[in-house]
């Protein structure tokens, strides 16, 4: 395929498939892995084109996850585990990070955003007045067929003897659609209840032909509708059950998320990130940190956050498998950085947990940073000095502060936080 798009599509629809269940922790089982098998001379560029089209959907955090399988002929990596820096080894199983939970009997548990959130929505609300007033194009779509033979110049090589234009349309089939659109609506009732609607909308004006002609066109117009009406409804429940009190945001104790205390390392060859040659990182929890795992702006992040004077650890959390924040949209959002404050010397101060999530330049204001501002701004404000015995955890009182770090800004940033 000559496609980006087509591809990061094809990645997309394997991400969207309902009922994924995890059977390892670290996606080490071939069934929590996916596999896109094509032909293509530059399996390389595929790659990179695969993962910036992921960022461009905000969906930059499987960046790492993406990579090419050489089948039987690519060396497997020998690995080592690791563990955590001497002086933090007492807080191996011991470090909790709060999130979003539904506080109802028989006991709490993690927010659920099919259940709790996507469930709740009512998709007859969903308004199809707009389709009434869409104009559609007039055009016709016509594929070309071309004959070739050999021509009798051998200079010209080949020579063109016909061609023929055939007027193309898909059909407006209300099955059809509602296939286009069950990614978004989970029930197909639901789905081809709108999906047969709105094409019945669109036939008391056009006809078929013109339908089909812009079916494509109107059912990508269609889903956008879609997507922004399950996020705003999503968004109000979310916020309704924290007004009820329903939703809460608490330490729970029950292994999921949170910082492992080891991880795997290749045995050889790793490129250890530092400082300089004889100057090694100092307060990352795990005494290696390989280069290769940070880009460029994460790097510098990370090099700053070990010179920071009050800081007791930093942590690089793992995408897809550490500690996220399920808000209101259906991808939870995995911060890049977890740092510790050291405990303040006065009496009545309390030490602060940083959760940070970088961004680059070009993604500044982009929907998806401004969704994660909106969830960090509730993380903040709910991670505000608690004692954490709620649930019986024995937590000493912490302020817990959600930031994102843009590129332009970032040292200004990280220095305001952490510094004051």
């Amino acid at each position: 395929p000559k496609s980006k798009m087509g591809i990061t599509q094809l990645v997309g629809r394997i991400l969207r498939q309902p009922y994924a269940t995890k059977l390892s922790k670290d996606s080490s089982h071939p069934l929590d892995q996916s596999y896109v098998i094509c032909r293509r001379s530059n399996t390389r560029n595929l790659i990179d084109e695969i993962r910036d089209g992921l960022k461009d959907e905000g969906l930059g955090d499987l960046e790492g996850f993406i990579r090419p399988d050489l089948g039987e002929k690519a060396p497997k990596t020998p690995t080592i585990e690791i563990g955590f820096r001497e002086q933090f080894k007492h807080l191996a199983d011991n470090i909790f990070l709060p999130r979003f939970v539904i506080d109802e009997p028989p006991k709490p548990r993690s927010l659920d955003y099919e259940m709790d959130l996507l469930g709740r929505i009512n998709w007859r609300d969903f308004d199809l007045s707009w389709v009434e007033g869409r104009e559609l194009h007039i055009f016709q779509a016509t594929d070309i067929e071309q004959a070739i033979s050999l021509a009798e110049n051998p200079v010209d090589a080949i020579r063109q003897t016909g061609i023929t234009r055939k007027i193309v349309y898909l059909e407006p089939d209300p099955v059809f659609a509602t296939r286009q659109i069950s990614d978004i609506v989970p029930n197909p009732w639901e789905a081809w209840e709108i999906a047969s609607t709105a094409l019945g909308l669109l036939a008391n004006r056009h006809s078929r032909h013109q339908i089909g002609a812009n079916l494509s066109i109107f059912l990508e117009a269609l889903r956008s509708r879609l997507v922004q009406f399950k996020d705003e409804r999503a968004k109000f429940h979310f916020e309704k059950l924290l007004k009820d009190r329903k939703l809460c945001f608490y330490l729970i104790r029950d292994g999921e998320g949170g910082i492992k205390s080891t991880k795997k390392i290749p045995r050889e060859g790793v490129r250890r990130l530092e400082h300089s040659s004889v100057e090694p990182l100092q307060t990352s929890i795990f005494e290696i940190e390989e280069r290769d795992k940070y880009n460029d702006f994460e790097r510098d992040i990370a090099l700053c956050l070990d010179k920071q004077a009050k800081l007791l650890w930093w942590y690089r959390n793992i995408s897809r498998a550490g500690y996220s924040v399920q808000g209101w949209q259906e991808n939870r959002i995995y911060p890049d950085f977890l740092v510790q404050e050291k405990e303040p010397e006065e009496v009545d101060m309390h030490s602060r947990v940083f959760v940070l999530e970088s961004k680059g330049g070009h993604l500044a204001g982009n929907p998806d940073t401004e969704y994660k501002e909106s969830i960090f701004d509730i993380c903040t404000r709910l991670g505000e000095v608690h004692e954490w015995t709620e649930l019986g955890l024995k937590f000493p009182g912490q302020k817990f502060i959600f930031k994102v770090v843009k590129q332009k800004e970032w040292q200004d940033q990280i220095n305001d936080l952490i510094g004051n």
